[in-house]
């Protein structure tokens, strides 16, 4: 869910001119795959199972500050990432949302069963 989301949602940033990247991380891959089919999948599976009684909207809340204020910025300093109308705010509720998402899908409900409070 995370990885079908992030990407439709950064493909659509790219076509409405929102940000964009410089170059590709792994030849022949869109820019962005990496990023989310990588990084933000594996995270919000670290954070679903990892102290799983600690209650998801703040974990949420964790996840879209760390990607937003952390990981974007860092990124663009690589060089990797160019905002061209857009800024990190703009990224901490999307970010919130997909993690809110993925733990109301199926597989973050499966995951929650495997891990009870």
């Amino acid at each position: 869910m995370m990885i079908i989301v992030s990407s439709w949602l950064d493909q659509l940033g790219i076509a409405m001119g929102l940000w964009h990247y410089h170059w590709e991380v792994i030849p022949f891959m869109p820019a962005n795959f990496p990023w989310n089919f990588s990084l933000l999948p594996v995270t919000v599976m670290f954070l679903h199972q990892y102290k799983s009684g600690i209650h998801p909207l703040f974990k949420a809340l964790l996840f879209g500050g760390f990607s937003a204020f952390l990981a974007e910025p860092i990124s663009q300093m690589a060089d990797l990432y160019h905002p061209v109308h857009w800024k990190h705010i703009y990224s901490f509720p999307i970010y919130v949302g997909l993690y809110l998402l993925t733990r109301a899908s199926p597989s973050g409900a499966l995951i929650a069963q495997i891990h009870p409070r």
